[in-house]
């Protein structure tokens, strides 16, 4: 959906927003692996696109596990759609 930052113990970090089944997930991680997110959903030239507040909108498929507590759903991988993993995305 978009990218969104919170101040955390060791300072700011990026996440971004995923909603999957109704639910919103966060997908943290530095600028490069946010951007090797977006590119692995098949939207390789809105990697470099990276800032707190950007729009994505972009659909994807995700792999998804709870935490090892059960308290959270964690994102395990970023899929393409199956009509974006073809090419038509790219």
């Amino acid at each position: 959906m978009d990218i969104a930052g919170i101040d955390g113990k060791w300072g700011r970090r990026l996440f971004i927003n995923v909603q999957a089944n109704g639910r919103t997930l966060k997908l943290f991680g530095n600028r490069k692996q946010l951007a090797e997110h977006i590119t692995a959903a098949g939207f390789w030239n809105m990697a470099d696109q990276i800032a707190e507040g950007i729009r994505l909108n972009l659909p994807c498929r995700i792999i998804t596990k709870l935490s090892d507590d059960g308290r959270w759903l964690n994102i395990e991988q970023v899929l393409p759609l199956e009509r974006y993993a073809q090419g038509a995305g790219r």
